[in-house]
């Protein structure tokens, strides 16, 4: 390891391209989930569109790793993970349980992003406990908006007094409910809605961390703002 590693905070996963990914879910919930997946993509097209099969299998990902120069990788989830609506308990325990089975292949070097229920706050306290305390996580992932709340809602301020506890860093990741005005505007335009949808919603997500006062209620707390670049930040 360098003095001074090379750390791939964002990177991804595609649970649903593993063959028994299932297993982690307790029935009904995987048929649920991959109903729902496979609403919005095929899984033909996700082996079209995610090529590197680093995304599904660990040993290909550390090989890659070795390649590129990057010591660890940070992971966060695709087709689960990234859409608007939160996600049930169990559906955020299967998730976490697989991701986790995926990063023992190297733990040193993959770790885990929790995924949580953030329409359920008791239980989304229970599984960041889980997935930072048995499964070595080293942060949850924190939407910019969930439903009508910003990410300043009073709401989720026991989140970020448990990550405050756990000294793990609240991983504010993807769009911005607003982005789904961009959507409308270019749709099918995947690239026209990225390059301009994530810039936007790190910067309302800042804002409302800031205008909200989370950082002066929880000082300690560590926010990173991902998937943006960094002309958003000025």
């Amino acid at each position: 390891m360098k003095t001074h590693p090379v750390i791939d905070i964002d990177g991804h996963v595609e649970m649903a391209l593993v063959p028994d990914w299932k297993r982690h879910f307790p029935a009904p919930h995987g048929e649920a989930l991959e109903k729902a997946i496979l609403r919005h993509f095929s899984y033909e097209r996700m082996k079209t569109s995610i090529r590197r099969e680093g995304a599904w299998d660990p040993k290909a990902r550390l090989a890659d790793m070795d390649d590129e120069g990057i010591d660890i990788a940070v992971l966060f989830g695709t087709s689960v993970g990234l859409g608007y609506d939160p996600y049930p308990p169990a559906i955020c325990q299967g998730y976490n349980s697989w991701l986790a089975h995926y990063c023992s292949a190297n733990p040193d070097r993959l770790k885990g992003v929790a995924l949580l229920p953030l329409a359920n706050i008791e239980a989304a306290l229970e599984e960041l406990h889980r997935a930072v305390s048995k499964l070595g996580f080293v942060g949850f992932l924190m939407k910019p908006s969930v439903g009508a709340l910003t990410s300043d809602a009073e709401c989720f301020h026991p989140l970020y007094a448990e990550a405050e506890k756990l000294n793990v860093p609240v991983m504010v990741h993807i769009a911005h409910g607003a982005r789904a005005l961009l959507a409308k505007r270019y749709r099918l335009e995947f690239i026209r809605e990225q390059t301009i949808g994530n810039p936007i919603s790190l910067m309302m997500a800042l804002m409302d961390v800031i205008y909200g006062g989370v950082l002066d209620l929880f000082p300690r707390t560590r926010f990173a703002f991902l998937e943006g670049d960094v002309g958003w930040l000025p």
